[in-house]
């Protein structure tokens, strides 16, 4: 029997067709452009100018501080970026909203806090606490700064010019700010005042002598947490002495801040609760005065072993001779006695002494004399 065949169009037998070549896929669209930075906007002014045209303005200098750590790398500009929005409205109160409470106060110069930070651990608690004292990212407790009357409104308008020339905000923010301040001017909501407004602040000296071993420091500003213990020198531990040892942990500024930071460090590693805790008063020269904590006493070779498994959770530790001067964290303040409604100590009468205490003075009724109690009987007669 002869094949039989069948050829189709082409050539190809019929019911049989060359696969066809799948298109390849569109490219993916590309991704959006990312959102610029709001942290660095550009600036006319910057570094040590920016600093002293900002001279006064607390707030303003706050914002600053962290814009130049992240300019130096030493803080990511993500975090950076998400604290400033956090506390925006400290540079525009009239379109954001009000930013963390206290940060009116004081804090060192901005020189000062760069050349702490650059001393920290990246990813150290220090670093974590230093940039909660600048801005914290989730305030729990935050503070309007609306202008009170038309004359610090007026005020106002001249801050956002030294805020957009030193690139805290931008052409934007800057006019949108100036439109709501206006519209607040010209409305009746301010009591209006007719005195001038004030002259600006006069120029700080440009340079200020440093002190050595003095503790100048940032004694007497807000409290911001110095470099962790690898960067300063601490006592050495023998390793052959059999003395008591102690867990070199962090400095505070502070010994009212000592009880915060072992509660975090305790939280943090759970071994340390079982030891106790003792200050001990450091002199860091221009850094200034701070207080070293150190955990224990232990034997050296748990003080090896603990601060072994401290640093595997990113938390520095030096094993020290444990300090014989250190001293213990102040104790809690207790609620006033007001708060209690017990009655002041001042208004509750002394009690006098059995031996002082003078008699109750006794109905008039007439007391029987011993002799009446017992009349005596007659004799009889013999």
């Amino acid at each position: 029997m002869a094949a039989c065949s069948s050829k189709g169009t082409y050539g190809i037998p019929d019911g049989f067709r060359a696969p066809v070549a799948k298109a390849p896929p569109p490219p993916p669209p590309p991704p959006p452009p990312l959102k610029p930075v709001s942290i660095l906007y550009y600036a006319k002014v910057t570094g040590d100018d920016a600093v002293t045209l900002l001279q006064g303005d607390t707030f303003a200098l706050r914002v600053l501080a962290l814009r130049q750590l992240a300019e130096a790398r030493v803080v990511p500009v993500q975090e950076a970026d998400v604290r400033i929005d956090a506390n925006r409205g400290a540079l525009l109160p009239m379109s954001e909203q009000p930013p963390s409470a206290w940060l009116d106060r004081p804090i060192p110069p901005v020189p000062q806090i760069l050349e702490i930070a650059k001393l920290m651990d990246p990813g150290s608690n220090s670093i974590r606490l230093l940039l909660d004292s600048l801005l914290p990212a989730a305030p729990t407790m935050r503070m309007a700064l609306l202008p009170q009357n038309k004359q610090a409104a007026r005020a106002v308008l001249d801050r956002l010019d030294r805020l957009d020339a030193t690139g805290l905000i931008s052409p934007e923010q800057h006019a949108a700010e100036v439109e709501a301040l206006y519209a607040l001017i010209n409305s009746t909501r301010l009591p209006d005042t007719d005195a001038p407004p004030l002259p600006p602040p006069p120029p700080p000296p440009k340079a200020k002598p440093k002190g050595h071993g003095s503790g100048a420091g940032h004694r007497g500003s807000s409290p911001l947490y110095v470099p962790d213990p690898t960067n300063f020198e601490a006592p050495k531990l023998d390793p052959k002495t059999t003395s008591q040892a102690g867990l070199y942990l962090m400095q505070v500024p502070d010994p009212s801040q000592a009880d915060k930071a072992w509660t975090m460090l305790k939280t943090q590693s759970p071994e340390l609760a079982k030891l106790g805790m003792v200050l001990v008063r450091t002199d860091l020269g221009d850094v200034g005065v701070t207080w070293r904590l150190v955990a224990g006493p232990v034997t050296v070779e748990e003080a090896r072993s603990l601060c072994e498994g401290v640093r595997t959770k990113n938390q520095d530790c030096t094993p020290i001779p444990f300090p014989k001067n250190g001293t213990p964290p102040p104790m809690p303040k207790v609620a006033p006695a007001a708060e209690t409604k017990t009655a002041p100590m001042a208004e509750m009468p002394p009690k006098a002494s059995p031996a002082a205490e003078t008699p109750k003075a006794m109905p008039e009724t007439p007391m029987p004399t011993q002799a009446a109690e017992a009349p005596k009987t007659p004799a009889p007669e013999k």
